[in-house]
């Protein structure tokens, strides 16, 4: 009875530690195919691949229904955190399409966006704003009678879109939307930081750096952001700039806090899993070493037995 019921323990200890390795076992390989694939990304928007799609799309501008020929964005940056975003849309269209256009602006790493305006030829015309799949949605109809161009202006507020850390603020917006159907033949992104922070930028860059941009600092207080090239549908352009944290008086956004919360909590579960393996461990290494144990002197008792009795 007693060795089958060792031989038991011993099928659940290794049992155990066969779990635990192939929980590691998985943890590498999903960690190995994160890494492939963000390989295989880089690689798929490499600069020789961004220009051959800008090509094709040049050759292709006359056949679109439409393109922009421009879009300018300028970032205004209040005492009290919040940004003033102009955003200026020259449209070309060569052929029949729809009146309505749409702007899509995400809102996972801002706390609102309000006061929206849309305008053509210095005139306030009427829109609509909505939010859906955590984006905030801007549409709007205009005439339409091509071959023609059309000029929109649309201004808003974000509230909490300032990134803060330990030691610095940051600026770090997506001007140059991806989700676009034709591409973009010029661009430029201005950022204009508050009096207070005069001569107080501490670096300043654009993602992702296979969009050719020139970058350069205007003054003590702007900096300017152009693209070399056209923009292919499909692409974005974002930039930073980077300033220290202890001048805006502003709190840290909420959407930053609940982040941080998030890790924590998170923190929190990995540590508690952690300690759950550690204890199976030591369980499975102990029962293993109890019964190899209990065994061993059961069996040298059972010698000396027998030597005592003759056998």
């Amino acid at each position: 009875m007693f060795i089958i019921l060792r031989s038991k323990f011993k099928i659940l200890g290794l049992f155990l530690l066969s779990l635990l390795l192939t929980c590691f076992t998985l943890n590498i390989q999903v960690h190995a195919n994160n890494q492939l694939d963000y390989a295989a990304n880089l690689q798929i928007n490499n600069s020789s691949n961004y220009n051959k799609i800008a090509q094709v799309q040049d050759r292709q501008l006359k056949t679109l229904p439409f393109y922009w020929n421009s879009i300018n964005v300028a970032i205004a940056v209040q005492t009290n955190g919040d940004m003033l975003v102009t955003e200026t849309h020259e449209y070309v269209f060569n052929k029949q399409h729809s009146n309505q256009r749409f702007r899509y602006i995400p809102l996972d790493k801002v706390d609102d966006i309000k006061d929206v305006t849309v305008r053509e030829n210095n005139q306030i015309i009427p829109s609509q704003v909505g939010k859906e799949n955590n984006q905030l949605w801007i549409k709007w109809k205009h005439e339409l009678n091509p071959p023609e161009s059309h000029t929109f202006v649309i201004e808003y507020r974000v509230v909490g879109g300032l990134h803060q850390y330990a030691n610095t603020t940051q600026v770090y917006w997506k001007a140059i939307f991806s989700d676009r159907s034709s591409p973009i033949q010029n661009a430029k992104v201005t950022v204009k930081l508050p009096k207070s922070l005069e001569g107080k930028i501490t670096s300043f860059s654009y993602f992702p750096t296979n969009v050719p941009t020139s970058s350069q600092q205007i003054d003590e207080q702007t900096i300017e952001f152009i693209a070399q090239k056209s923009i292919p549908q499909g692409k974005e352009l974002e930039v930073k700039v980077v300033f220290p944290n202890n001048i805006l008086q502003m709190p840290k956004p909420k959407w930053q806090q609940s982040k941080v919360s998030q890790r924590k909590r998170s923190s929190r579960n990995s540590n508690n899993w952690g300690g759950i393996i550690f204890l199976i461990l030591f369980l499975s290494v102990f029962l293993i070493g109890f019964f190899s144990s209990s065994h061993s002197s059961s069996s040298r008792s059972k010698s000396k037995s027998s030597r005592r009795r003759g056998y």
